[in-house]
């Protein structure tokens, strides 16, 4: 047995490097050898017929990864290799890897692991437990202490345009080149998160659609290796734009209105000018909390709220901004003087000329409308009969005007549902007929009734207050209903009618409404 053989013998049994190196030298020292018989020496060791190496892995790499790694190598092309072993900890620790003959390369994720630097020792194996010569591969496993010493790219600025709804920002530069990108994720106007990712390159980003009453959230990312595994994040950053209301201020504060007389108009605006959000909801609490006043609010535009009062007593009305500043008026609400005509202050298109909407159909020189402000059921509109135009001159009609002998309108009914306070009301309209058969007789009436609709004419008896049946042989006239109320109620205000057949462009035809509060 030569020298060659000895070391390759120490190197298969894994003795150290350092004994390895002893040895040798021992080997070299000439009083090593005897005269009687050098080779005796190490007769014992040798092995009959030699050692069998197995095909030891070619390029091995380490990928690192966070609190883990993956050694990876290309399978070489002996058959007799059925298993490797990778060791680290000066061999204290290992993991076995099955090799399939029929792939190019193996892979094998070691986790979890220490943040270290390791040195990783590679073994392969035949079926009899001959082990390669090993190959030895260095990799770093990362983790908290590297994330610890992470930074977010700085962001230079940001330019809210409330006008077209989107976020500009401005980067400084990629803080290293380990830098991979920014990651950022925020809220849009659809309640959605969205998140994009801004390449190392670039320093600049646009976030459309960006709801800046929502928090904007960025992170950076980094590789610290080209053969990483895994991408680590610096701490989230949080980031608000939306400057918030500080206070609300009111262009009144006290403010007095008679109950059920028009309505009394109140503004809000929010300080600071430049705030994002200035929009402020209305509300109302009675003063003391449980007496009898009843407020209506109409909110409109530019902050602005339209009062109206329905009974005597005090409220407060409130604005409240979108982050809950606040600020209230007081209303006191007075009693009127009776009788008082309050036709303009709950109803609406109350007189010829009626505003119309679109064109139903046209039927002769006869134009039939929608009628702005006024509920027409759908027998009311069957024929298109809701408005009528003669020489420009537009009145409510409800009529059988399909021009067939068997027109017919049963339920016919139009009217316009308001809030009314405590008290009591006159009801009157403007009528005429359109007779054009005498028999059979027909009814229409002019109705008040509780609720967002007119009864039957079977149920009629139910109503709030009727007229008694209109009598079309009659001329133009004038017809009033009067009711009263205990609380605060919806009123339906209009005309019901059924027409049976025979009675062809038969109906009622209305110039004008009014009501008054008589007490």
């Amino acid at each position: 047995m030569n020298i060659n053989e000895i070391s390759l013998f120490l190197k298969s049994n894994k003795v150290s490097s350092f004994l390895r190196a002893g040895a040798v030298l021992l080997l070299l020292t000439p009083t090593f050898f005897t005269c009687k018989d050098p080779e005796g020496l190490y007769r014992e060791y040798l092995v009959p017929g030699g050692l069998q190496y197995p095909a030891k892995i070619m390029d091995a790499e380490a990928h690192p990864g966070d609190n883990r790694i993956e050694i990876t190598w290309r399978n070489g092309v002996n058959p007799s290799v059925t298993k490797a072993r990778i060791f680290w900890n000066n061999y204290a620790d290992s993991a076995e890897v099955a090799i399939d003959k029929d792939v190019d390369f193996v892979s094998k994720e070691l986790k979890p692991m220490e943040e270290n630097i390791y040195s990783f020792m590679i073994h392969t194996y035949d079926a009899a437990g001959n082990a390669s010569m090993p190959v030895e591969v260095i990799g770093e496993v990362y983790g908290d202490a590297y994330i610890s010493s992470l930074s977010n790219r700085i962001l230079k600025d940001a330019v809210y345009d409330p006008d077209e709804t989107n976020l500009k920002l401005e980067w400084y530069g990629a803080v290293n080149k380990t830098e991979t990108g920014v990651e950022i994720s925020y809220t849009g106007l659809d309640n959605a998160v969205r998140s994009i990712f801004m390449p190392p390159s670039k320093t600049d980003t646009t976030l459309s659609d960006f709801k800046v009453s929502e928090s904007l959230f960025y992170k950076t990312a980094y590789k610290p290796d080209t053969m990483a595994i895994d991408l680590f994040y610096a701490p989230d950053v949080e980031m608000n734009f939306d400057i918030l209301v500080t206070g609300v201020t009111l262009d009144k504060y006290s403010i007095d209105i008679p109950a059920g007389v028009g309505a009394v108009t109140l503004t809000a605006s929010v300080e600071p000018a430049n705030a994002i959000n200035k929009d402020v909801t209305w509300s109302w609490v009675s003063v003391p909390a449980g007496n009898t006043t009843m407020v209506e609010l109409t909110p409109g535009e530019g902050g602005t709220v339209s009062i109206r009062a329905y009974s005597v007593g005090q409220a407060k009305v409130i604005a409240t901004s979108n982050n809950g500043v606040e600020a209230s008026c007081t209303v006191n609400v007075t009693a009127p003087e009776f009788p008082l005509d309050i036709t303009g202050y709950v109803l609406n298109n109350t007189q010829f000329p009626f505003d119309h909407g679109a064109s139903v159909h046209a039927s002769l020189s006869l134009g039939w409308y929608v009628i702005n402000e006024w509920e027409a059921n759908a027998e009311a509109k069957r024929n298109g009969n809701v408005l009528w135009s003669s020489s420009s001159n537009y009145v409510l009609i409800m009529w059988a005007g399909d021009l067939l002998p068997t027109a017919t309108m049963t339920n016919g009914k139009l009217y316009q549902t308001v809030m009314l306070g405590i008290g009591k009301y006159k009801f009157e309209a403007d009528v005429s007929a359109n007779t054009a058969a005498a028999s059979p007789a027909y009814t229409s009436y002019l109705v008040a009734n509780i609720g967002s609709d007119l009864p039957d004419v079977s149920d009629i008896e139910t109503a709030l207050s009727k007229s008694a049946s209109v009598d079309y042989n009659a001329s133009r006239a004038i017809i009033s209903i009067e009711f009263t109320l205990s609380s605060v109620e919806n009123v339906s205000l209009g005309f019901l009618t059924n027409v049976p057949a025979g009675h062809l462009l038969d109906g009622i035809i209305v110039y004008n409404v009014k009501l008054t509060q008589l007490e």
